[in-house]
C-alpha cells in the first residue's frame, strides 16, 4: 500500500496516518499502566482536577486529560451555601488597605478587572482571615483560619461551636504563636472581626486591620478559595465523624496535608515547600522574631472547650 492509499485509509477511519503504524496492544498496555497510576493518585487526592493531577504525575495536561477520560475519573465537587450573622459590630470597619496593591489587568480596559498578584509578593507580610461553617449531626461547627498570602500557608486555625469573636481571635493567636506579626490582617466586615477584643489583639501585636467592602467577598478571594477547597475535600468526611474530637483530628490532619503535601496550583508545590524555598532565598521574613506571648487559655482542645487551637 503506497502512502497515498494509506492517507485515504486514515481519513476513512478518521485517525491520523501515523496511527496506522502504531502497535495497538503496546499502547493499550501503556494506557492501562497510566490509568492505574492516575486512579491511585485520585484515591489519595479525590478533589484534584487535571492541572493538579498533571503536576503530581509529571504529565502534560493533555495526557492527563486523556488518561482521566479513559479511567472515567472526575474530581468531586460540592454545592455552596451562604452564612449569616445577627450580631452587631463593636467598632467601625477599617478601610480596605489591600486596595493599594490592586492592579488593573489592562489599564486601557478597566472592565477587565483587577489583578491581586502583588498581594502575594514575599516582601509583603499580609495575612487573610475568615471562617466557615460545617454541618455536623443536625448542627453547625465553625472553623476559622488565618493564611499568609505570599505562601498560602495556614498559619493558625480554631474550631468552635459558635461563630463569635473568641473563635476568630483564637485563630489569629494560633498564627501569632510561631510567626512574626503581619503588617496587615485582612478580613470581611463580620462582627466577629469588628470587635474590641480583635481590635485590641491586633493593636497589641502591631497589626493594621483591613476589611473588604460589604457584599464584596471577592476582595478576600484567597480565603474564599481556601474554604471552598476545604469543603470540597472534607465536608463529606466530617459528616461521618461521631465525636467532636474526631472532627478536630480530621481537620488537623487535613490542614497538615494542605500545608505539607497538597499541591497548590499557583505555586506548583505545597505551601510549606514554597515557603522553605523563599526562606532559603531570604525572600521571606524571619518568623523567629517578635513572636508575642499568647494567652494559654486558647490552647484548650475539643471537646473540653468550645474552641480548639
Amino acid at each position: 500500500m503506497d502512502l497515498g492509499c494509506k492517507s485515504e485509509f486514515a481519513k476513512l477511519l478518521k485517525v491520523g496516518r501515523t496511527s496506522l503504524y502504531h502497535e495497538y496492544h503496546k499502547q493499550k498496555e501503556r494506557d492501562d499502566e497510566d490509568i492505574g497510576k492516575l486512579k491511585t493518585t485520585h484515591i489519595k487526592n479525590p478533589r484534584y482536577g487535571v492541572r493538579r493531577l498533571a503536576i503530581e504525575l509529571d504529565w502534560s495536561e493533555d495526557k492527563t486529560r486523556r488518561i482521566r477520560n479513559l479511567a472515567n475519573v472526575e474530581a468531586l465537587r460540592r454545592k455552596k451555601r451562604s452564612r449569616h450573622s445577627k450580631d452587631s459590630a463593636e467598632i467601625d470597619s477599617p478601610e480596605n488597605k489591600l486596595r493599594d496593591y490592586w492592579e488593573l489587568r489592562n489599564p486601557d480596559s478597566p472592565r477587565d478587572g483587577y489583578s491581586f498578584a502583588v498581594l502575594t509578593k514575599p516582601e509583603l507580610n499580609i495575612w487573610a482571615e475568615d471562617f466557615t461553617y460545617i454541618g455536623w449531626h443536625g448542627r453547625f461547627l465553625y472553623l476559622a483560619a488565618t493564611l499568609r498570602l505570599s505562601t498560602r500557608e495556614v498559619l493558625g486555625w480554631s474550631l468552635g461551636l459558635y461563630h463569635d469573636t473568641d473563635l476568630v481571635c483564637a485563630s489569629l493567636e494560633d498564627a501569632l504563636r510561631n510567626n512574626t506579626p503581619p503588617d496587615i490582617a485582612h478580613s470581611d466586615q463580620g462582627p466577629e472581626y469588628l470587635s474590641r477584643k480583635n481590635s485590641n489583639l491586633c493593636e497589641n501585636a502591631g497589626i493594621k486591620m483591613s476589611a473588604s467592602d460589604k457584599g464584596e467577598p471577592w476582595q478576600n478571594g484567597y480565603m474564599e478559595r481556601f474554604f471552598n477547597t476545604f469543603k470540597e475535600e472534607m465536608e463529606h468526611k466530617i459528616r461521618n465523624c461521631k465525636t467532636l474530637s474526631e472532627v478536630y483530628e480530621k481537620i488537623a490532619n487535613w490542614i497538615y496535608y494542605y500545608n505539607y503535601e497538597r499541591i497548590h496550583t499557583a505555586l506548583k508545590m505545597p505551601p510549606k515547600t514554597y515557603a522553605a524555598k523563599l526562606q532559603s532565598a531570604k525572600l521571606l521574613q524571619d518568623n523567629s522574631k517578635k513572636v508575642p506571648k499568647m494567652n494559654a487559655s486558647h490552647s484548650l482542645r475539643l471537646p473540653q472547650s468550645a474552641y480548639a487551637r
